[in-house]
């Protein structure tokens, strides 16, 4: 653990920051000036168990992390806790219904990394359609062509492309298919229709999703109500030789009927970049030919890790400082 520390002319109260995954999380001076007018020192710890997070943060006044799970557990065992900031923009890891109970702001960085989570979703849009990765699979293996019938590419304008979700992700997803001149239909909320023919694509039900698509992209968050929500009987009812892309959230797929699905040639493929198991990974999409997976690296830039930094440290600042944070996942029922 490493430890930083700034003199402010306004205040005498040292707050003790605990920054996790120094890997994925760099400070930078620009992040740092977001900590000014406040005293502070800055714990940086590896990966660690929601024990050794207490252990190492019992006193800690504010949390920046990005994969610890901070449970009721560690809710508990850090008494001084008043924010727990996500330089990014799922909350998956966070009980957010006992930080509010103990009066802990959590926030996140929702426009850190949008950009690249739909530029990584095109990416395993265009390996569907030109069959990149297997092509790539087999020549490394000493082979000219795949075994069997070669795959077949296909032309993009040619192509429907349905999307799960209207939020910042499919909203750049859209505008970076538009020069390929696909059929974008949308599934989302009613209120959002309109802006959706705006942005260029259609509103549809989710059974027109499902059905009428050449390829399915999911941009939605797991809740009770989605978690599963591409399950067999979903899966099964997909346009035969469709494609599904998933660079949201681990838990929207059975990936036994996903897997069965291209293994069955029901399904033409499948680009994955979360799972139902993080970071421990294996079962039955591994070694499918047909299925790319990439390990939960969709929102990475040197660009967006120093984005999603600033947001992070600037909302700890903020919270420490007594002054409103700006993107507030939850509402404190009480003072921490």
């Amino acid at each position: 653990m490493s430890a930083v520390r700034s003199r402010s002319r306004w205040s005498s109260l040292m707050f003790h920051i605990v920054k996790t995954d120094p890997g994925l999380i760099e400070l930078t001076p620009e992040s740092l000036e977001e900590l000014d007018g406040i005293d502070y020192r800055i714990s940086e710890l590896p990966g660690a168990s929601p024990a050794e997070l207490i252990a190492h943060a019992r006193n800690a006044d504010a949390l920046i992390i990005m994969t610890e799970a901070v449970n009721e557990e560690v809710l508990a065992g850090l008494q001084h806790l008043k924010i727990v900031a996500r330089p990014g923009v799922g909350v998956d890891s966070i009980n957010v219904e006992a930080a509010t109970r103990r009066g802990v702001q959590v926030t996140n960085a929702p426009d850190a990394n949008f950009d690249e989570v739909a530029t990584h979703a095109l990416a395993l849009i265009l390996d569907q359609v030109r069959g990149i990765a297997q092509y790539d699979r087999t020549m490394q293996a000493g082979q000219w062509l795949p075994q069997g019938r070669p795959r077949g590419s296909q032309r993009m304008r040619a192509l429907s492309l349905g999307l799960v979700g209207f939020g910042r992700t499919a909203k750049r997803l859209i505008e970076l298919v538009a020069p390929f001149e696909m059929r974008v239909r949308v599934y989302a909320r009613p209120h959002h229709a309109a802006s959706i023919l705006e942005a260029g694509a259609e509103p549809a039900s989710l059974e027109e999703v499902t059905t009428l698509s050449d390829i399915v992209s999911l941009h939605i968050p797991v809740s009770p109500s989605t978690r599963g929500i591409f399950s067999e009987r979903r899966i099964r009812a997909m346009k035969p030789g469709a494609a599904l892309i998933n660079v949201a959230r681990g838990g929207l797929i059975d990936e036994r009927a996903l897997a069965d699905a291209v293994l069955e040639g029901r399904l033409s493929g499948a680009g994955l970049d979360v799972f139902e198991s993080e970071p421990s990974f294996g079962g039955p999409l591994v070694g499918v030919p047909g299925i790319t997976l990439t390990p939960h690296v969709a929102y990475l830039s040197e660009q967006a890790a120093a984005e999603a930094a600033l947001t992070a440290v600037g909302e700890v600042g903020r919270c420490l400082r007594g002054e409103a944070v700006r993107h507030p996942v939850n509402t404190p029922t009480r003072t921490a």
